[in-house]
């Protein structure tokens, strides 16, 4: 059926809006504001909160350069400091105390461990410690008798710790028989040996070394 309205238009009732027309409009209006609250959120939540954190983390790291600054000073100070001591160690570890070297010495000399296993008596001792190659002491003396045994027990006593120590090797004693008729026995073997120091350089001892022979 068709109406048709015969009054005025200012008398005319104003028309609704359709319920399903008015709430889709709420509905778009609330998910607007919904949807600006939480772009709102997460830029003044969550950003601002990362931008603060930024800032923060950026203070402590300028705050801290100075202390790293100062601990990079002292490692470099540490490496220095451990570098002098190895040098100061391996300094002292290849010094000999000569004085103490030279009681051993004396000690052998007087006071053989077996009485008149020989009678030797220095004249002459020679440090050589410049020559890389033939670095330790050169002894010159006399061996009573003309008995060779008797100083080749001297060189085998030469060979006993603690004098030989520091030593790596010792030369076969070379001489002759001397004859001195004021002394009883008059004859005496004058001789020379020659102690050699161990070499403190690790890399010298490696090279000094001789290399394997090649299997078959």
């Amino acid at each position: 059926m068709i109406t048709i309205d015969l009054l005025p238009a200012e008398h005319r009732r104003a028309e609704r809006t359709a319920p399903a027309k008015f709430l889709a409009t709420v509905g778009l209006v609330a998910l607007f504001f919904s949807t600006a609250s939480a772009c709102a959120y997460v830029w003044f939540g969550v950003v601002g909160g990362a931008r603060s954190d930024v800032e923060n983390a950026k203070e402590i790291h300028e705050s801290k350069k100075p202390m790293a600054a100062y601990c990079d000073t002292l490692e470099k100070e540490k490496k220095e400091y451990t570098a002098r001591m190895d040098h100061i160690r391996d300094f002292s570890s290849s010094r000999v105390l000569w004085t103490k070297k030279i009681d051993q010495l004396a000690s052998l000399v007087d006071s053989p461990e077996q009485e008149d296993r020989h009678t030797v008596w220095m004249q002459e001792l020679n440090v050589a410690m410049n020559d890389a190659r033939s670095r330790g002491l050169r002894i010159k003396g006399k061996s009573a008798t003309a008995r060779l045994k008797r100083l080749s027990d001297f060189n085998s006593d030469l060979k006993t710790p603690p004098f030989f120590t520091e030593f790596n090797g010792i030369s076969v004693p070379e001489g002759k028989v001397v004859h001195d008729d004021d002394f009883e026995p008059s004859a005496a073997w004058e001789f020379e040996a020659s102690l050699t120091l161990e070499d403190p350089n690790p890399q010298t001892k490696a090279a000094a070394k001789p290399a394997p022979a090649p299997r078959k």
